[in-house]
């Protein structure tokens, strides 16, 4: 995939196959956080359930708002867990295919230069087109010309519903 633009400069090394998986840091956080509150959250569960099957007359103000807190957070967990699987997936099993930027802008955010891309390609599976939109960080970018309108782009691509702009 040469000539291509890569919007995160972290993945040139997945894109030019020297490197099995793309960088995604995202995903190391999620898996942080999910290892460090699901095992106390398992422990939490368990005494809430007793709690509940041990309540008898009436329901104390505090375990009612207890029990919507650990159920607050159980969601949370379970999204987070959901998105990481959804992102795991995508990093093991797509595959790389092309598209090209359909709207490019760019300005300075306080210290940062945030860049803009539409981009557009077709979906391998229905053959359909996709398009969509990302932005990122590229204080690389500050002083060079920016890419311009049917640049190149590379997908990492799962399905029509999983996939991000490399």
């Amino acid at each position: 995939m040469q000539n291509m633009f890569i919007m995160d400069p972290l993945n040139q090394s997945f894109v030019d196959k020297t490197r099995r998986s793309a960088d995604d840091p995202a995903m190391t956080v999620a898996l942080v956080i999910l290892m460090i509150f699901i095992l106390p959250m398992i422990g939490l569960n368990g005494v809430m359930i007793a709690a509940w099957v041990g309540q008898s007359g009436a329901i104390h103000p505090g375990l009612v708002v207890v029990t919507l807190v650990t159920l607050g957070v159980d969601a949370v967990l379970l999204a987070a867990g959901l998105w990481y699987r959804k992102r795991w997936m995508l990093s093991r099993h797509g595959q790389l295919i092309s598209g090209e930027m359909t709207h490019v802008e760019a300005e300075a955010r306080g210290h940062h230069y945030m860049l803009t891309v539409r981009y557009t390609f077709q979906s391998p599976q229905t053959s359909g087109t996709i398009s969509g939109i990302t932005a990122a960080v590229r204080d690389d970018l500050n002083n060079d010309q920016l890419p311009t309108v049917e640049t190149p782009v590379t997908i990492l691509y799962l399905n029509d519903k999983n996939y991000r702009v490399m």
